[in-house]
């Protein structure tokens, strides 16, 4: 993995070592409004060039202290170079409730991600680390009609501008993003050689809805089984998105398949701009005009996707506990949140810089980073649309649906995967606890002694309601090596 590190001399002067050159993902030319999903690194030899995308999309990690900046495509190799290990207890609180990070942080207080619009420089201080403000975008001020024919149009723009000239493999779900994606690219006569989706339990309908697509456009569908192991998967999981997502565990099969079939894929970050919020109209209105307070509680009520407060009481050790309240993570959201209280959508657009940038992404750009991925709904013409639509034409959910169905009406009788779905995962359930339970022996800091027995009383009674902690345990017993490791 790339890594340097630049340091000031005593008389002045700048020294590296490391990769003195590192460029990541994929850039169009400049006259392409696209501009591709990248991050990279020159050393002059007297200075240190960073870039990033105006998203910052693919993920590089960034340590300053004093006279010294470490940077690496890797958080673990910063550990390794010797950056702090103090945990970062504001991200943390955030990140235990969300499952994914705000802003540029990252577990440690020492280490953030590169920000948008990245760059490096350095004063009689030592180096600084600036971002370009990122704008809120145009309201978009057409009809609801008008925006669907725009939408459609860009979004065959931006795939006209990303067609593979070499055989692929696309992954396919049951959700509009990927579907739109494929339908774009097969009337652009630019079809995949097949398309692929994982077969577990919890995409099982999602699997279906993919062959089905598959056998109306006459393309293979293949269907791979997520890895058996789960406790090795949450750790592999965790290492591979840099300590940064509580999920995606299920498709490190998907990455690996693709890594060996394919040199160039495509994904669906960012179209679900295109879908309505889950909180009602007058939910998000209560955050218009304040200080974003309200929305943060809003957005901890609904949209906690590791655990819940109680379950956090049972996984945590009282010190952690204590270092990462509830009230905590609130601050934390809320200064998050006022970034984009001026936005056409204020909760699409935190949710767009933050679980998109920081936890969706890490999919395509994190395990997939062997795979040219390329994301047309982060075309900048087909970003600032979606960024612009104001609240009430997206909130009846159905804004893709009817586009896909207004561009490709022969393919509008294919269903959608559930909105709501079940899957029987005690087996699953069962095995993770009882894997888990080395690691509750060997966290203590972080881990609290009631998950001890709540893990062996999952595994007797086969209660799969109960270990939702579960992966989170894993990743807090890594992350306790973590800590430890440099001292």
């Amino acid at each position: 993995m790339p890594h340097i590190t630049v340091s000031r001399t005593a008389d002045g002067r700048l020294t590296a070592s490391g990769d003195p050159v590192c460029a990541l993902g994929h850039r169009f030319p400049e006259r392409h409004a696209a501009g591709g999903v990248f991050a990279n690194w020159i050393w002059t030899g007297t200075e240190l060039l960073l870039e990033t995308d105006r998203y910052s999309m693919f993920p590089l990690f960034v340590s300053i202290a004093g006279n010294r900046c470490m940077v690496a495509s890797d958080l673990a190799l910063l550990l390794d170079a010797g950056a702090p290990t103090a945990l970062d207890y504001d991200a943390l609180s955030v990140f235990l409730r969300l499952g994914f990070f705000v802003g540029d942080d990252t577990p440690f207080s020492s280490i953030s991600v590169l920000p948008p619009g990245a760059t490096l420089q350095w004063t009689s201080s030592g180096p600084r680390l600036t971002r370009e403000a990122s704008m809120p975008a145009a309201v978009y001020d057409g009809t609801r009609d008008n925006a669907i024919d725009e939408f459609i149009a860009r979004v065959d723009r931006s795939i006209a501008c990303r067609l593979s000239r070499a055989p692929f493999t696309l992954p396919l779900g049951g959700d509009c993003e990927s579907r739109h994606i494929l339908f774009a690219l097969v009337a652009a006569r630019c079809a995949p050689e097949a398309c692929v989706s994982v077969n577990d339990p919890r995409t099982q309908s999602d699997v279906a809805v993919a062959a089905a697509l598959c056998a109306r456009l006459g393309i293979p569908h293949i269907k791979i089984a997520p890895l058996a192991d789960r406790d090795r998967l949450e750790r592999e999981k965790n290492r591979r998105t840099h300590f940064c997502a509580d999920d995606h565990a299920q498709l490190i099969a998907l990455a690996d398949y693709l890594r060996d079939v394919t040199k160039v894929t495509y994904d669906g970050l960012a179209g679900d701009l295109a879908h309505g919020s889950p909180l009602s109209a007058d939910d998000q209105a209560s955050g218009d005009g304040g200080d974003g307070t309200a929305l943060a509680e809003q957005i901890l009520d609904y949209g906690g996707a590791a655990v819940s407060d109680d379950a956090l009481a049972h996984l945590l050790s009282s010190e952690m506990l204590r270092q990462v309240p509830r009230e905590r993570a609130r601050a934390r959201l809320t200064s998050e949140i006022r970034r984009h209280l001026d936005a056409p959508n204020p909760l699409s657009s935190f949710s767009f810089w933050n679980r998109t940038r920081r936890g969706l992404a890490l999919a395509p750009y994190a395990l997939m980073r062997d795979v040219t991925v390329y994301s047309p709904y982060l075309d900048a013409d087909v970003f600032e649309l979606l960024a612009g639509l104001p609240p009430p034409m997206l909130m009846d959910g159905a804004f893709h649906a009817d586009a896909l169905a207004r561009a490709y009406p022969r393919l509008a009788n294919v269903p959608y995967e559930p909105k709501y779905r079940h899957s029987d995962r005690r087996a699953w359930q069962r095995r993770l606890p009882r894997d888990v339970i080395s690691d509750l022996l060997h966290a203590p800091a972080l881990t609290g002694g009631a998950l001890l027995p709540r893990a062996v009383a999952t595994i007797l009674d086969r209660n799969s309601e109960r270990p939702s902690y579960a992966p989170l345990a894993v990743y807090l017993s890594q992350l306790d090596v973590l800590t430890n490791r440099n001292r």
